[in-house]
Order: C-alpha cells, then structure tokens, then sequence
C-alpha cells in the first residue's frame, strides 16, 4: 500500500500532455524517468530558504535552515522544537548560488534541512551531507501462499483471521470502464480523507495508464466491492499503485479489507508468474506504521522508483535539537552501500525493538548518543552499527561500523 499521491490534475496543454502520456509504451518509462531527473533542476532554478527558530527542549534556543519545500522537510525541521516555532522567510536563492548561501548561513544554526532532487544536490551542496529519501519503496517476495504465510506473524495472522470471518472475495477487472468509478468513488475520498490537507491526487492519466498495464484488483462483500486497488505487471514484478475504499471509509482498515486486499494482490501476482510485489512509497522512517506492515511480509526497504527528491541534513555540532530531531523521527538514510536507519539514543531501548523488523532489512544503523541497552539491542537485531557521541554530521562517514549480521 502507498502512501504517496502526486499531483493535483492539470489542465490546458498539461491536460494535453497527460493523455498523450497515457498511451505511451512501457517501454518509454526509463526514458522520462532519465528526462524527469534532467529536467528538475531546470524547471526549479530558485529554491526557498527559511529559518526557523524556537526552544529545544532541553529549554534553550533553537534554530533550523531549511531550503526547499515539502512535508517531510517541515516535519524533520519541526522535530528540533518545543512547542511551535517561528519562521523567517529569507526569499529565494538561485541553485547555482545555492551552495555559497548554505555555506555562509549554516555555522550560525543548529540544523539544516535541503530539500533538492538529486542533480540539483550534487551541484549544490558539498561534503557533510546526510541524504534522506523522501520516500522509500517496499519490495516483498510474492509466498506460495500468502494466507499460509500470515502464520509467521501474530500481527499479520490475526488480520487473517479477521478478514476470513468477514467473508471477503476477490475479483479482478481488466475493464478501463471500471476506472471513472473506482477512481471517483474510492481512491479520492479515501486518499482525502485519510491524508486530510496533505494530500496530492495522482493524475487520473498516470492511473489509467498503469490499469492498462495491469488490473483493477476488489474486495468484494456480499457482492458488493468495498475496496480495491490499481495493479501495474512489470516483468517479474506487480506493483500495487494506489488503492481505496467504497466512499473513503476508513472503517476498511479496523474491518481487515484492506489486509484483504494485500492477500488477493499475491494471489494475482502467483498466478501472473511474479516473483515480486512492489508496495509503493512509505515514508523514511524506521517506525513508520506503514513500512513496519510492509516488513511483516517479508519486503526489503529499496528506494522508490517514482520519487526524485531527498531531503538532506547537515549539523555543525550533535546538540540538543538534533537528537530531539532523530529520537523523535528516527530517518532512513543513503549509505554508499544502500539504506541505512539514523537514530538518537531514547532512555529505552523499546522503540529500537519495534522497529526491528524494519532495521532487520537495512544495511547499518547509526546511532547517536547510545546507551548500554540500545546497543545490545541493536546486537540483538544483528544490524551492524556505528555509534557516536558528538560531532558534526560528517562524523558519520568516518565511524567504523561494529556488530554483525545474525548468520554472519
């Protein structure tokens, strides 16, 4: 299940642009994706900066330099406060100046937050940085039986058996004139109203064009479809696209149709030869609701194949408002060898045990500030990890990692 929608509808020549996009070969997809990643720092030459200042709370000042816009850099940049802070417009800086400005700015602040896709990144900012995606992607190998496979998860074997005594089916449409309705009547208002103000609509062009190459996938109830979710065949791998409810009831959450429709999606895919499900995007995070029901069945957190952007992070010391930042919204991060979890110490190491599912499927957990007890159980996990107690952001990319991979 995603979490993610993308853009409210165009019109004029960009409504144009989307029907013709709509039937172009699956083949085009790596070409606009190199085309889209050229084009952004182009159509997005000025970036935003702001300051945001307040109280950590240990009690002292805080201030935060965020550049760029989007939800994840305000709720990141949010973490450092106490209470709600106040924030200073500073205009618009050009990118090719981008990296000057920062430089300039950023010794006087406890944090800086970059919003910028990845080019615009390597031409902006220099050493020091720590890239977080903005979205990750969850990729779980399709089980033989996927009801048979909720056995190895209480979690997962309880929504089994809540959605077996709701006596939910399965049925699979292929016809596009099933879209205007399941669009209109369960993606919108189940997307509005689960994710209220923050929500941004997937362009009914991009969708159709994903059915074309796949399915619609319902739960029915007594012959009556109460969810169901687009699906898109790619090779040896279905993607689940978008989803939603019978008139956005969020009821089909507590009410196990949607956990249904995560079972009839595997089945779909073992009977198209899949190997695969690709999930969709979740947010960066290892205690992320989402990502931590995606790691129940087995998915390995990969970057998102649909996401251009990082939100990046630099610290000139490890002080208050930063911890506050990564111990309130521990983040996944780029390594150069994959995803790594970035995290500061709690006085418990319980959360680190709920999030185990999560940290089991990524390369290295930084940790900042440790205790005795979170790095035993990061042990126990068996995720390599690398500790640090002061320091600017840089200090992770000289740390040595310590531990090991159970079996390893």
């Amino acid at each position: 299940m995603s979490a993610m929608v993308e853009s409210v509808q165009p019109a004029g020549w960009r409504a144009l642009a989307w029907r013709a996009y709509e039937h172009l070969p699956r083949a085009a997809d790596d070409l606009l994706r190199i085309a889209t990643r050229a084009a952004l720092p182009v159509a997005k030459r000025h970036v935003p900066l702001a300051l945001w200042r307040g109280t950590a709370s240990d009690g002292h000042p805080a201030t935060v330099l965020v550049a760029g816009e989007s939800r994840l850099a305000a709720d990141v940049a949010a973490a450092a406060f106490r209470g709600t802070p106040t924030l200073t417009a500073l205009g618009t800086v050009p990118l090719w100046r981008l990296r000057r400005e920062l430089a300039r700015r950023r010794a006087d602040v406890d944090l800086v937050v970059a919003r910028l896709d990845r080019l615009s990144a390597a031409l902006a900012l220099d050493g020091g940085w720590i890239a977080v995606p903005e979205w990750v992607g969850g990729s779980a190998a399709v089980p033989a039986d996927p009801w048979r496979f909720c056995a190895g998860s209480n979690s997962l074997q309880a929504n089994a058996a809540r959605a077996r005594r709701a006596g939910f089916a399965a049925e699979v449409s292929h016809d596009l004139g099933d879209f205007a309705a399941f669009y209109e009547g369960m993606y919108l208002p189940f997307a509005q109203r689960r994710h209220g103000a923050a929500t941004l609509i997937s362009n009914p062009s991009r969708l159709r064009r994903c059915m074309r190459q796949g399915a619609l996938v319902y739960v029915v109830q007594d012959g009556v479809r109460v969810a169901g979710g687009i699906v898109r065949h790619r090779g040896a791998v279905l993607d689940l696209v978008v989803l939603g409810t019978a008139g956005g009831d969020l009821a089909a959450l507590p009410s196990g149709a949607l956990f249904a429709l995560d079972v009839f999606v595997f089945e779909h895919a073992r009977t198209l030869g899949c190997s695969h499900l690709d999930f969709g995007g979740s947010r960066p995070s290892p205690l992320d609701g989402l990502l931590l029901y995606k790691a129940r069945w087995g998915a390995e957190v990969v970057d998102s194949r649909t996401t251009f952007y990082d939100v990046h992070l630099w610290w000139p010391r490890l002080g208050r408002p930063v911890r506050d930042v990564l111990a309130r919204q521990p983040l996944v991060v780029r390594d150069p060898d994959g995803l790594a979890a970035l995290w500061a110490d709690e006085p418990s190491a319980r959360p680190l045990r709920d999030a185990r599912s999560v940290l089991k499927r990524l390369r290295l957990l930084y940790l900042l500030g440790a205790t005795p007890a979170t790095l035993a159980e990061a042990q126990r996990i068996g995720i390599p990890t690398v500790t640090a107690a002061a320091g600017g952001s840089s200090v992770l990319r000289i740390a040595e990692p310590r531990g090991s991979r159970q079996g390893e």
